[in-house]
């Protein structure tokens, strides 16, 4: 399993519609160009192709690429829950926690 660049694979492939799925940061990034022009140009849509392009760069985690990924793909608002974590407390969508 690749821990740079591209092929960083998701812990978690997120589903797609026809039975296929996105496995990698290469996935995420190919799936979303192809989308038409002017859905790319959706908020949701330019969050979720910069957080695989940080990622594969080493500049983001490749969590923000999961979940802006599957924000885009479900349009789900995120809503964040607050866990406890190291003596912080830290929030996460609970859409994440299927993510990560």
């Amino acid at each position: 399993m690749a821990t740079k660049g591209w092929q960083r694979c998701f812990e978690h492939p997120i589903p797609l519609p026809r039975v296929r799925q996105l496995v990698t940061l290469l996935d995420a990034a190919t799936y979303i160009m192809k989308l038409p022009k002017a859905e790319q140009r959706h908020t949701e849509w330019q969050t979720a192709l910069e957080a695989p392009i940080m990622a594969a760069e080493g500049r983001g985690p490749l969590i923000h690429a999961c979940t802006s990924a599957a924000y885009g793909l479900f349009e789900v608002e995120p809503v964040f829950e607050a866990f406890p974590i190291g003596g912080l407390w830290l929030a996460f969508p609970p859409a994440l926690l299927d993510c990560a």
